[in-house]
């Protein structure tokens, strides 16, 4: 698992475009494999100074209130009628995974930190000074409120299941994000389709169907999150027929650049 954290020191972040998210071979995706690399993400909060900033990053904006990121409700129903209600499913599901599962979730929890960190330093940013379209500002709201919504579940399920969330670690990104409605949809768009992938990539590995069926409603929310932001884009909806899986090691490759320890 040391390999994925070797220190980042290209001077600039690598090109990522949806080509290079490629379907998990099965040899990738085999349960080993990925519980062994599922902690990676997280291990990257503890090992400080891993991973070199951008040149030409700047300090991420504060991130906003709840009331600055929540433009309208943003969770599921509390409603006993919805089998993903989370404090249906959330109780349900910790009763019920594994160590194995808890390793996906801490993993998937470190995604979401990113998500849910990113989206609001974009938040405060458009507050301070008015740059993005106001569409596309109060899309940056709704998925600002809908990942804070998921680190929150996610902890709440993990802690439940007697188990420790990981740390949150600290994040930089490209100083254009803050500047140009371009770079940061282009961003937006490259985290929500590592996110959709990695959830899809881990699927076949979760032992508990209560913790699946919690992943699985997280899930569609990314992908929802996903064709509202290529069509902001100016890109189809869906750029491929077929959904493409990601092992936890792309997913991490995808994401590393980001992470500064």
């Amino acid at each position: 698992m040391k390999n994925l954290f070797n220190l980042y020191s290209e001077n600039t972040r690598p090109e990522i475009s949806e080509s290079r998210i490629v379907p998990a071979l099965a040899r990738d995706t085999s349960r080993r494999e990925w519980l062994t690399l599922a902690g990676s993400l997280a291990g990257l909060a503890v090992m400080g100074g891993i991973a070199s900033a951008q040149d030409g990053a700047q300090p991420n904006p504060p991130a906003p209130t709840s009331s600055q990121a929540t433009p309208g409700a943003s969770v599921v129903p509390q409603t006993d009628g919805n089998p993903n209600n989370p404090a249906t499913v959330i109780e349900k599901a910790a009763k019920k995974v594994s160590q194995g599962d808890i390793d996906i979730l801490n993993f998937a929890l470190g995604l979401e930190y990113l998500e849910a960190d990113f989206y609001a330093s974009i938040v405060a940013a458009h507050q301070a000074k008015a740059y993005l379209p106001q569409r596309v500002f109060e899309a940056a709201q709704k998925l600002a409120a809908d990942e804070a919504a998921h680190v929150t579940a996610i902890t709440q399920l993990l802690q439940a299941a007697g188990a420790t969330p990981v740390a949150k670690p600290s994040f930089k990104y490209p100083a254009n994000v803050y500047l140009a409605p371009l770079a940061f949809l282009n961003t937006a768009v490259n985290f929500e389709i590592t996110g959709v992938g990695a959830y899809l990539g881990a699927a076949p590995l979760v032992k508990s169907v209560d913790a699946l069926r919690f992943a699985a409603s997280i899930y569609g929310i990314e992908a929802r999150h996903t064709g509202l932001l290529r069509w902001l884009n100016g890109q189809p909806v869906a750029g491929t027929d077929i959904e493409p899986a990601l092992t936890v090691a792309q997913a991490t490759e995808r994401v590393k650049p980001y992470i500064v320890g």
